[in-house]
């Protein structure tokens, strides 16, 4: 008894998808991957034994079919890169065994059904790449199974439910790229098994809930390209798994919190295009950040020494002093950007220690005195930019003179 067909990646259009109906004890159905093209069959509804239906990486237009709903012992549904069209039917959600549901990358257009929310055994969810522009159910709240929910780039608009607090299982919540307003919910904050948050590009606002610091297990939170305001609150520095946070471009205020420097595991912090003000916190002292961006903002002064950071850009802020010597001690720095302070005195001459060094960046501040020769040793540099200061002593060849280098720079 046939119960089961793969052909995925076989480049074949010869079978015809309205036949496969007659295969009614089918458990198992893969044709992913290959060349079919025109509409799902309604036929597809007679195959009630199946339990994973693979139709995915195909030329498949069209509406989902209503008689999908029929497939009740369907655990594994994946139609997703098609051109699939039309509102999501609300049979599908007639389902009650499926675990997983991907119908990402299509055009997808209309409402989730509210009905998602009967879909209670679901594992992962993803529905991103469509054209879903009504709000985001309440009823998702009901899928306490869920470990993935991936929305995103959907065009939803709305608030984020507060009854997605409630999948105490969800371990990767994406919904950005839509054009979703309002608070993040102070409910998000019980997600004890979160590890990755994006909300990015939406237009959230008000300010980043405190809740949010019971998140443990967090390790990626993109917050960027929203309309956040008000102070980090100083929960966040409980993030001790915390790898990634991104919270550019928002309307953020007040002083980097101290706090950060607990953040021992974090790598990337993105912070450029805000309002933040004050001095440089001991950031991640003796930590793993590699990659620190906070330009665009109100700082002043006291710099920290940052011994694993390949790039810094602290491109317009207000920093008036002299550039520390201590930053010879960040020897795996590769790019540097303190273009557009008001940095004063000479450059030191530690910087010749820096032998990672690929991109040195200090246009526009009032540095003076001699360009230093041990800039010479900077083997590796590739763009030098040196313009818009008061450097006023003769250029000195012996620096810049490197006959396999390939360095370009600029001291006007």
């Amino acid at each position: 008894m046939l119960d089961s067909i793969s052909f995925p990646r076989t480049g074949s259009s010869v079978i015809r998808l309205n036949l496969i109906g007659f295969l009614s004890k089918l458990i198992y159905l893969d044709l992913s991957t290959n060349q079919f093209s025109g509409s799902i069959p309604p036929e597809i509804g007679l195959l009630t034994n199946l339990e994973t239906l693979h139709l995915f990486n195909n030329k498949l237009n069209g509406s989902i079919p209503q008689e999908i709903g029929q497939l009740k012992s369907l655990i594994e549904l994946a139609l997703y890169t098609n051109s699939l069209s039309s509102p999501i039917p609300t049979s599908l959600t007639n389902l009650r065994n499926l675990t997983h549901l991907y119908l990402y990358g299509h055009d997808l257009s209309g409402f989730i059904p509210p009905e998602i929310g009967n879909l209670v055994n679901l594992v992962e969810l993803y529905m991103d790449g469509n054209n879903l522009p009504r709000t985001i159910p309440s009823t998702l709240g009901n899928l306490s199974n869920l470990i993935m929910l991936q929305s995103f780039n959907n065009s939803q608009s709305g608030s984020i439910p507060q009854g997605i607090g409630q999948l105490k299982s969800l371990q990767g919540l994406t919904f950005q790229t839509n054009n979703l307003t309002g608070s993040i919910p102070t409910s998000l904050g019980d997600l004890s098994s979160l590890a990755r948050l994006y909300l990015w590009n939406n237009q959230l606002s008000d300010p980043i809930p405190k809740e949010l610091g019971n998140l443990k297990s967090l390790t990626y939170l993109e917050l960027s390209s929203n309309q956040l305001n008000g102070p980090i609150p100083a929960s966040l520095d409980d993030f001790t798994n915390l790898e990634i946070l991104n919270l550019r471009s928002n309307r953020l205020s007040s002083c980097i919190p101290q706090e950060f420097g607990n953040l021992k595991k974090l790598i990337e912090l993105l912070m450029d295009e805000s309002q933040f003000s004050g001095n440089l916190p001991e950031l991640c002292q003796g930590g793993k950040l590699q990659y620190f961006t906070i330009h665009h903002n109100q700082l002043t002064e006291n710099w920290e020494i940052f011994p694993n950071l390949t790039l810094l850009k602290l491109t317009r802020n207000n920093i008036t002093s002299s550039i520390p010597p201590g930053f010879g001690k960040s020897t795996r720095l590769e790019r540097l950007d303190l273009s557009s302070n008001r940095l004063v005195g000479e450059i030191p001459k530690e910087f010749g220690k820096l032998t990672s060094f690929e991109w040195l960046t200090l246009i526009d501040n009032q540095l003076s005195g001699w360009i230093p020769q041990e800039l010479r040793s900077l083997t590796k540099l590739s763009k030098l930019d040196l313009s818009t200061n008061k450097f006023c002593r003769p250029i000195p060849v012996n620096v810049f003179y490197q006959p396999s280098s390939s360095m370009t720079h600029s001291i006007d």
